[in-house]
């Protein structure tokens, strides 16, 4: 059961009940992360994508009636698929369903039959506790507290929090990927090139977070005026790299909401 009345900050009581529906990638990580606190089932149809899941504190399921007497069920399943697995569950009114599908509003899951809903848009960084997760519709800040930073908005930004966090992870880890190339090209080992930028990113990350400083600030402390760094920005911009990347980020939105559409 939740806690917390009229006004209060929602907490789930250690041992609630919770079922992740479906276990690809990001399903494994979710039961992994949640069933430190929770009593976790994942329910998953193909046998061969629940083999994969090693825990041993999560029941493991193909069938969706161990999971209905569960408080809350995290759908973790494809778009076209969410339908199927949120009317197999017959949720009523003692069920919280928490999607994570992009593109599938929280009226066409209350059309499946959900009452109560949260819709989240959640990264891969979960996996390392480090994760953010944009969400709207019923309060589930203090469900994923260990996972990820949370952060209620409306739903009409979820599109847009799914191209800046969701895949925008993939965008930052391509970019990634050219310092890499570039370090081997130096002659540089692999391990070296994985350490320097993993705390580059780390604390840029900081100091995003925690400096204050607006991102046109932060970059005036690197790039002085014809110095090395305002050099190889000028190239960026000059290359029309910022272009590509707004462009990535609209591309995203626009099938977010073509997927919306097609629900």
């Amino acid at each position: 059961m939740k806690e917390g009345g009229k006004g209060a900050a929602v907490r789930w009581k250690d041992g609630t009940k919770v079922a992740v529906i479906g276990a690809g990638n990001l399903g494994r990580i979710m039961a992994d992360r949640l069933s430190g606190r929770f009593d976790v089932v994942a329910v998953e149809k193909i046998p061969e994508v629940l083999d994969k899941l090693k825990n041993k504190r999560v029941r493991k399921s193909s069938d969706f009636a161990d999971a209905k007497g569960c408080e809350i069920a995290i759908i973790c399943v494809k778009p076209n698929d969410v339908g199927e697995a949120v009317r197999s569950l017959s949720p009523g009114s003692g069920m919280l369903v928490v999607s994570c599908a992009a593109g599938i509003p929280i009226k066409a899951l209350r059309g499946f039959g959900a009452e109560r809903v949260a819709r989240i848009m959640p990264n891969i960084n979960i996996r390392v506790g480090e994760g953010m997760i944009g969400y709207c519709g019923e309060e589930i800040g203090d469900l994923f507290s260990g996972l990820a930073r949370c952060v209620r908005m409306g739903e009409g930004h979820i599109s847009l929090v799914t191209a800046m966090s969701a895949s925008g992870v993939a965008y930052v880890w391509y970019l990634t990927r050219v310092f890499y190339e570039h370090a081997r090209g130096e002659g540089m080992a692999d391990a070296d090139a994985r350490a320097i930028m993993g705390q580059v990113l780390k604390g840029c990350g900081e100091m995003l977070l925690k400096d204050g400083a607006t991102i046109e600030e932060l970059l005036s402390t690197v790039a002085t005026p014809k110095g090395t760094t305002a050099a190889g920005l000028e190239h960026l911009e000059r290359e029309g790299v910022a272009r590509s990347l707004d462009g990535a980020l609209s591309l995203t939105e626009e099938r977010c909401r073509q997927i919306e559409e097609e629900s």
